[in-house]
């Protein structure tokens, strides 16, 4: 079992608390559908994984969707797709930063990786849980991604024109983000 000091349990306090808060504030991008929201709450845990280690990282992003859950409207599948995302983006990074001890690369090859992953998740636990949870098919989803992009006729054209691009968008921006926020601070808290 990993052993956290004090320094690190409050690391992670803080750090979820910026992170559920910043998933609050969130908007819509110009080009995609107005039920995705773009919201920067992964950059806390981006920070945590490079100022506390990978379970510091993973609890960060735990702590704000178990936080986030009392405000859900999407009956917690929003939250159980935001966490997955999250920790598999984090996993990602530091896959990648142990192979090659390089920020931005890690950042930049985690960041593909996880917009493509973004569809599978989406078609094999947000559809069949939108659908148990709160009766949302996959039609319904399609239909209102067509009403904003009529070039979204098919399943396959929703996650090529609409998911992956947006999540590109996405982690692109928290990457960024992080990145700058990383390098501000590196001397101060990276180990």
């Amino acid at each position: 079992m990993h052993k956290y000091s004090t320094k690190q349990i409050v690391r992670i306090s803080l750090l979820s608390t910026i992170s559920f808060i910043l998933m609050f504030l969130n908007t819509s991008l110009p080009l995609f559908p107005l039920f995705l929201k773009v919201d920067l709450s992964e950059i806390p845990s981006v920070i945590m994984l490079f100022t506390g280690g990978i379970y510091g990282a993973i609890f960060v992003s735990l702590i704000k969707n178990i936080l986030h859950f009392a405000f859900s409207q999407s009956g917690g599948v929003g939250e159980l797709i935001n966490f997955i995302l999250s920790a598999s983006f984090i996993l990602l990074i530091h896959f990648f930063y142990t192979k090659t001890k390089k920020i931005k690369i890690s950042l930049l090859f985690s960041t593909i990786i996880i917009s493509i992953v973004s569809a599978f998740v989406n078609y094999f636990i947000m559809f069949p849980l939108y659908s148990i949870v709160l009766g949302v098919s996959k039609q319904m989803i399609l239909n209102l991604a067509a009403s904003f992009n009529p070039l979204v006729v098919n399943i396959g054209l929703y996650f090529i024109l609409i998911i992956i691009p947006f999540n590109l968008v996405k982690f692109t921006i928290v990457s960024i983000l992080s990145y700058n926020i990383i390098n501000k601070i590196k001397g101060v808290l990276i180990k």
